[in-house]
């Protein structure tokens, strides 16, 4: 699987709410940064982390390879969405991904701030 096919299942399965399918782009062993300092052990911990997606309503990612070096990349993102209290929220960021021999993330680290929107 290449970079643009993981991203596009990656946005599918974020905007339909699908964690199942989002957790299927992970390896077992996948080395995974939700912020610079807080690792997430496991796809258990990662799928309880991705739980508050369930919580956001109008989810629009938008993304941007912007480097690549052999199976890794840099990618911008940019995230809009509604809060089960209807505000509206707006996240810019970075994700560093590195894809195994098999098109699988083992290796995920994400940076973001919180924007206006």
């Amino acid at each position: 699987m290449n970079i643009n096919n993981w991203l596009n299942k990656f946005k599918c399965g974020w905007e339909g709410k699908n964690i199942d399918d989002v957790l299927s782009l992970f390896s077992a062993d996948v080395v995974y940064y939700e912020t610079p300092f807080h690792k997430l052990n496991g796809l258990d911990e990662i799928k309880k982390e991705w739980v508050a997606i369930m919580d956001q309503n109008e989810i629009d990612l938008s993304y941007e390879v912007f480097s690549k070096d052999d199976n890794k990349y840099a990618v911008q993102w940019d995230l809009k969405y509604s809060d089960k209290e209807k505000n509206q929220l707006h996240f810019s960021g970075v994700y560093l991904i590195k894809l195994n021999e098999m098109g699988l993330c083992n290796e995920f680290r994400h940076y973001c701030e919180k924007g206006d929107f």
